[in-house]
């Protein structure tokens, strides 16, 4: 998995790189300050699921294969409340 996701978004017609370090996101920085799309959903997946941000980004990877397993099965034990918390 590519520890940088470059994503290419226009505003006022310039192109602008925007970079989600893995290595750099901080599991205490609040959504409201997310600077990109991605960055929002590792912030809020990780939080209520209680996992590391890279852990979140596993979770994404490989077709959601494992982000729906949880959504199916639940956490350990069946447990529900941390998904439904994310949605």
């Amino acid at each position: 998995m590519p520890a940088n996701l470059t994503p290419n978004v226009k505003k006022g017609g310039k192109v602008n790189q925007s970079v989600t370090s893995l290595n750099d996101l901080s599991e205490q920085k609040e959504l409201g300050k997310a600077e990109t799309t991605l960055e929002f959903i590792l912030l809020g997946l990780s939080r209520s699921l209680s996992i590391k941000p890279k852990q979140a980004a596993g979770l994404l990877s490989n077709n959601h294969k494992y982000l729906i397993h949880i959504a199916v099965k639940g956490m350990k034990g069946g447990d529900y409340s941390k998904v439904t918390s994310w949605y």
